[in-house]
């Protein structure tokens, strides 16, 4: 009896588990294209890495300007990535950027510009005394939204 209990529990375990594939791995890839809508690329970036987008939010507050952003090579090849311009509390900008390869940029201790006239994203891509985002020249993104 004592048997037949416990292969009656290990089949209720079994059977009550789920398998199910569309669960939201927290660390895939944010996995943007040119069909992605604002709204879900922006909550994809923010899923991509939670921890990391509520470092920036706990420390400067909601961003002031974020947007979905192409990124086009000039080769017929593009990457796509969501951002998040946040203003810290001495007018320093910080940047942070999540890509369609499963990388983040941005950091929460290093400002991307220290230049307090940062208020869009553009303006930290176009200002001299600004540190760009790494993928390349400022000129090859373009806002989709």
């Amino acid at each position: 009896m004592k048997k037949l209990i416990y292969l009656f529990l290990a089949l209720l375990i079994v059977a009550c588990s789920s398998d199910d594939s569309s669960d939201n791995d927290p660390f895939d890839c944010a996995d943007f294209d040119s069909t992605t809508s604002q709204s879900s690329a922006r909550q994809k970036a923010i899923s991509y890495d939670s921890a990391e987008y509520n470092r920036f939010v706990s420390a400067f507050g909601q961003p002031i300007d974020e947007g979905y952003f192409i990124y086009d090579y000039g080769d017929g090849t593009y990457d796509y990535s969501y951002m998040f311009l946040f203003l810290g509390n001495d007018d320093s900008s910080y940047g942070y950027e999540v890509t369609n390869y499963c990388i983040t940029f941005g950091t929460t201790e290093y400002p991307s510009c220290d230049n307090g006239a940062i208020n869009t994203l553009e303006d930290l891509f176009f200002d001299d005394e600004c540190d760009n985002f790494p993928f390349g020249p400022a000129e090859d993104y373009t806002r989709i939204y």
